[in-house]
């Protein structure tokens, strides 16, 4: 329990930034040297704040598990997830075998988060920007893929919010 606490962030049931980062930093080591290729999807929701402020802080976090759950249902086993802060998720997907698989899963997560929710008695719902980068054209460290991520992220906001 006391490891599930330091491990695991309470409100969406992902791995917390710590956690993440230490088990992304292996998988990419074990990727380098085996020659595989990953790609990085940062999550962010869109106008999470407007949510938050207008509907309060309760229905912004059972949003965030919410979410959570409906991303797990798209990235399984052995792909990592996690939650940055916030409203920041993040996917890694491990020994990916063509770029496009990448595109594919960005647009089913979109999808499934866009999908309304009834949360105290009011249908909710919630639109998400996802950048992706990919391993190792991008970088070879964590670091890297995030901040590549992270600016095609701002990039697919400033588009239209598509990936």
């Amino acid at each position: 329990r006391i490891e599930r606490l330091a491990t695991v962030d309470a409100l969406t049931q992902l791995s917390n930034r710590q956690t993440f980062d230490e088990r992304a930093g292996r998988v990419l080591a074990t990727s380098y040297a085996e020659g595989k290729r990953c790609a990085l999807l940062f999550i962010d929701l869109d106008n999470f704040r407007l949510l938050n402020n207008g509907y309060g802080h309760r229905v912004g976090d059972e949003m965030l598990a919410i979410v959570a759950s409906r991303m797990r249902e798209v990235v399984g086993e052995p792909h990592l997830l996690g939650r940055r802060g916030g409203d920041e998720l993040v996917a890694l997907l491990v020994d990916l075998q063509r770029p496009d698989a990448a595109v594919e899963a960005a647009r089913k997560l979109i999808d499934s988060i866009a999908v309304p929710a009834r949360i105290l008695g009011m249908e909710i719902s919630v639109t998400a920007s996802v950048g992706i980068s990919f391993f190792p054209q991008d970088g070879i460290d964590l670091d890297s893929l995030l901040n590549a991520a992270d600016a095609a992220m701002y990039q697919a906001k400033d588009s239209g919010r598509r990936p």
